[in-house]
C-alpha cells in the first residue's frame, strides 16, 4: 500500500528530492508518520520525538516555507549588486559583481511555530533552506554557508548541552547551573511562538524535556524542573508584549509559565527563601480544585503577608499575570521567593481560594519589607 509522490504537497516533494540526492534511503515526515486523527498514536509519537530527531542523520529545514504547498527549492533572488567590467591578465574584459556585506538576523516562518523549536534543537545536523540562501547547522557551528556568501549572520542561536548528544555524564554543580541558566532561555524562545491547538502547550516541548531529563536526572513538572523550581517561579510577561491576556490556560497550574499565552521572561531567584516541600495534591483538597490543578500542586514553606495596595510605594515593580483589574483585589497575599542576582527581593502575588490554598496572580520585584524579618513561615499549597 502506498501513494503517489505527486499527490504530496510541494514541500514534501522537495524533501524527497533532497533526500534522494543526499543518498539517504529513508525520510521521516511527521504529518505522514504520525496518524493525525489518532490521539493515542500522537501521544506515543510525541514521547518519541526527542529520540527521532536526535538520532536522525540530518534534518531538512524548510525554513522559508510558510505552508506545506509552498516548497523550498525555488530560486532565491540575489541581493542588490552592481556589475563592472574587469580587465583580465590576457588583456580581455570580463565582468565582476560587487555587493555590500549584509548583516542578517533571519526570522523565518518556521521560527514562529512552537512545535519546530524542539525539532531544531534536538537535531544534531540541520540543512536549512532559508529565504536568502542554504546554510548548515550542527553542534559546533551555526549559520555555516554552503557556498560563498555576502551575508554575515547575527547571533549564535539557542543550543542544547552537548551531553544530550555525546552521552557524557554531568556533575551535579554543572547540572544545576545548566538548569538555572538554560531553561529560562528555552522558555522565552518557546513562549514567543504560536500553537494551533492550545492543548499542545506542554506536549510541544516534551521532546526537549525528555532529553534534558536524561542528563539532568530531574523531574519535569508542568514546564518546570523540580530541582530549581523555586528559582524559576519568578517568571513574568515579557515587557515588550503588547497583547491582552485575560485568562490563564486550564491545562497548566497557575504557578507555571505554561498557563500563559504570551512571551515569558524569567527573573531567576539566585538566593531562594521559599522552600519546596512537595508537588502533589494534599488529601484534604476540595475535588473541584483537585481536578483543575491536575494534582500539580506545590506545597511550600513561605513567609506570607497580606497584600495591601500595589501603589503604596513599597512594591517598586509589580507584574500582574493578567490584564485584569481584579488581579489585586480582596483576599490577596504575597510571599517571599528570595533574591535575584543583584540581591533584589522577589515575591509572588497569590489569591486565596481555600484553606491554605492559593493561586498565583502576579510577581513583585524589589519588595523590601521589614515584616519579612519577623514573619513566621507557614505551609501553603499553590494551585
Amino acid at each position: 500500500m502506498g501513494f503517489s509522490i505527486q499527490s504530496l504537497p510541494t514541500t514534501l516533494r522537495d524533501a524527497i528530492e533532497v533526500t534522494r540526492k543526499l543518498g539517504i534511503r529513508f525520510l521521516w515526515v511527521d504529518s505522514i508518520c504520525i496518524i493525525q486523527n489518532d490521539e493515542d498514536d500522537k501521544a506515543r509519537e510525541i514521547e518519541n520525538m526527542g529520540s527521532i530527531y536526535k538520532n536522525a542523520t540530518i534534518t531538512i529545514w524548510a525554513a522559508a516555507a510558510a505552508a506545506a504547498d509552498e516548497g523550498f527549492l525555488s530560486k532565491r533572488l540575489p541581493p542588490d549588486s552592481c556589475t563592472l567590467p574587469f580587465l583580465l591578465p590576457d588583456r580581455t574584459f570580463s565582468n565582476i559583481s560587487l555587493a555590500a556585506q549584509i548583516w542578517h538576523r533571519p526570522r523565518h516562518p518556521i521560527d514562529s511555530r512552537a512545535w519546530t523549536l524542539q525539532e531544531f534543537l534536538l537535531s544534531p545536523r540541520v540543512l536549512s533552506y532559508g529565504q536568502v540562501e542554504l546554510v548548515w547547522h550542527c553542534q559546533s557551528q551555526r549559520y555555516r554557508q554552503i557556498s560563498k556568501s555576502q551575508f554575515t549572520y547575527l547571533g549564535g542561536g539557542l543550543r542544547l548541552p552537548p551531553e544530550v548528544f555525546n552521552g557524557k555524564k554531568l556533575r551535579l554543580p554543572s547540572i544545576k547551573k545548566q538548569q538555572r541558566e538554560l531553561w529560562p532561555q528555552i522558555v522565552y524562545n518557546y513562549s514567543t511562538r504560536q500553537l494551533t491547538e492550545r492543548k499542545d502547550k506542554l506536549p510541544a516541548i516534551t521532546g526537549i524535556a525528555n532529553e534534558l531529563m536524561s542528563i539532568w536526572k530531574d523531574e519535569h513538572i508542568a514546564g518546570m524542573w523540580k530541582r530549581c523550581l523555586i528559582q524559576h517561579l519568578g517568571w513574568k510577561r515579557s515587557p515588550g508584549f503588547e497583547g491582552f491576556v485575560s485568562q490563564k490556560f486550564g491545562g497548566a497550574p497557575s504557578w507555571s509559565w505554561a498557563s500563559m499565552d504570551c512571551p515569558i521572561e524569567t527573573r531567576i531567584v539566585y538566593y531562594p527563601d521559599a522552600e519546596l516541600i512537595g508537588c502533589e495534591a494534599p488529601p484534604d483538597m476540595p475535588n473541584a480544585c483537585r481536578e483543575e490543578s491536575a494534582t500539580a500542586v506545590l506545597s511550600l514553606r513561605v513567609k506570607l503577608l497580606k497584600f495591601q495596595d500595589e501603589h503604596d510605594g513599597r512594591h517598586h515593580f509589580t507584574y500582574p499575570d493578567l490584564n485584569s483589574p481584579r488581579t489585586f483585589g480582596d483576599n490577596v497575599y504575597f510571599f517571599l521567593l528570595g533574591r535575584s542576582k543583584q540581591k533584589m527581593s522577589m515575591a509572588l502575588v497569590v489569591s486565596r481560594v481555600g484553606n491554605q490554598l492559593f493561586k498565583r496572580t502576579g510577581m513583585i520585584e524589589h519588595c523590601e519589607r521589614h515584616e519579612w524579618s519577623c514573619c513566621e513561615r507557614q505551609i501553603i499549597h499553590l494551585l
